[in-house]
């Protein structure tokens, strides 16, 4: 898979010490990798790890993720134990994104239709044995499809998905500079936030044609490959329960002297 993006942000509200990447004069860039950190040393860590996976589109593990994220929180013999984190790594199976802290990640889906909320890290469990973040790896992505990432956690998203689909929201900045606003209303304070677009997707992803297999399908096919595993067995070992010339002889004999 290969993903065409568009980022856009606005940092003037509760800004992020760590930011990749840097911005230009009218806050937008391309690339496949967005992090927004609390920490500049673990912005520079993880973009230092991620980065060659994403231009090189290679895939992107959770395991490679909590490894590099390990490493930042402890890099240069420092033990950071929590921060504010949001980042977006588009890569060859999909986009990883992760949520630590303080900090809210939105997938949003738009069409002719209507908007919808695809993921929202607020509603994923903290899986405390694997990894210090909330860690999805997204494979069902589609071209015009809207990733929000805010350095605030606690907000309605419901008014935001209804913004960003609106048939009148105009063009893809004035859709971010509403969003931008009505955050800043409803927490009564400017809010630091990016966002990426998808704009094109090249190339099928394996893993979501898994992914949206009927469940049923896996059943039948593992019942047939027990058919025909026992089918097999018997075919190779056809007298395994058919007596032995030996108990033959032995039922013979005992025949004859009756």
């Amino acid at each position: 898979m290969e993903y065409s993006i568009s980022n856009q942000f606005d940092l003037t509200g509760n800004a992020p010490s760590g930011v990749y990447p840097a911005l230009n004069a009218d806050g937008a860039s391309t690339s496949k990798l967005l992090v927004l950190c609390s920490d500049e040393s673990v912005c520079e860590s993880l973009t230092e790890s991620l980065l060659p996976i994403v231009e090189g589109n290679k895939a992107l593990s959770a395991t490679a993720f909590n490894d590099a994220l390990d490493a930042a929180l402890h890099n240069n013999g420092q033990n950071i134990k929590q921060c504010d984190l949001a980042l977006i790594a588009f890569h060859r199976a999909g986009a990883l994104v992760a949520q630590m802290g303080n900090s809210r990640v939105l997938q949003v889906r738009c069409t002719a239709d209507e908007a919808s909320k695809e993921y929202d890290s607020r509603d994923q469990v903290l899986d405390i044995y694997s990894s210090k973040a909330k860690v999805e790896l997204i494979t069902d992505i589609k071209p015009g499809d809207y990733f929000v990432a805010c350095m605030v956690e606690k907000f309605n998203p419901h008014k935001l998905v209804r913004t960003l689909g609106s048939p009148t929201g105009g063009d893809d900045s004035q859709r971010f500079a509403s969003i931008k606003k009505l955050l800043s209303e409803d927490l009564k304070q400017d809010v630091a936030i990016a966002m990426c677009k998808v704009d094109e997707v090249k190339g099928v992803n394996p893993m979501l044609n898994i992914k949206d297999l009927n469940p049923k399908w896996f059943l039948i096919a593992a019942v047939l490959l027990v058919a025909i595993g026992v089918c097999v067995f018997f075919s190779y070992n056809g007298n395994f329960f058919a007596p032995s010339d030996q108990d033959a002889m032995v039922d013979s004999t005992s025949m004859n002297q009756d």
